[in-house]
């Protein structure tokens, strides 16, 4: 991948999630660079639905305007959705756009730096195990149906 440093399992992860799920990228860098990672590196591009670069917002991240253009492109609440994020600013901004389920990626910044930004949980990459009893919570959550917070405290 030359210089890029691919998180071992993203790929995979893309692949898996889209079968059932939209998929939207949320990156600080321009977008011919997204692009070329997307398509080149990593072979996702096509299962995409949503890029949103450095060029699509005004300020970046720990603003949630990235995210909240990706939630609005997709229709999607961003209390619905699962977010991978591998820096505290970007979890800082995915709390502060509303998504609850944020997966902190320990390849970047250290676990306890990703939790006290605002992640649920902490992985060292996206092929691990804690990765897919994530996705068993969340899937088990969802066949459950709709309920919130406080339904499920009572």
């Amino acid at each position: 991948a030359g210089s890029v440093q691919v998180v071992p399992g993203a790929a995979a992860l893309v692949q898996q999630l889209r079968v059932k799920y939209p998929v939207a990228v949320i990156t600080s860098a321009g977008a011919p660079w997204a692009q070329h990672l997307l398509d080149k590196v990593l072979g996702v591009l096509h299962l995409v639905d949503v890029v949103v670069t450095s060029e699509d917002t005004t300020t970046g991240k720990p603003s949630p305007e990235g995210y909240l253009k990706a939630c609005a492109a997709l229709r999607a609440r961003p209390e619905h959705c699962l977010a991978f994020e591998d820096s505290p600013s970007g979890v800082r901004a995915l709390v502060a756009a509303g998504v609850r389920d944020i997966v902190g990626a320990t390849t970047t910044a250290a676990a306890g730096d990703l939790t006290h930004a605002g992640a649920r949980w902490t992985v060292p990459d996206l092929t691990s195990a804690r990765v897919r009893s994530i996705r068993g919570v969340l899937q088990a959550r969802h066949a459950a149906g709709p309920s919130n917070d406080e339904e499920n405290r009572a």
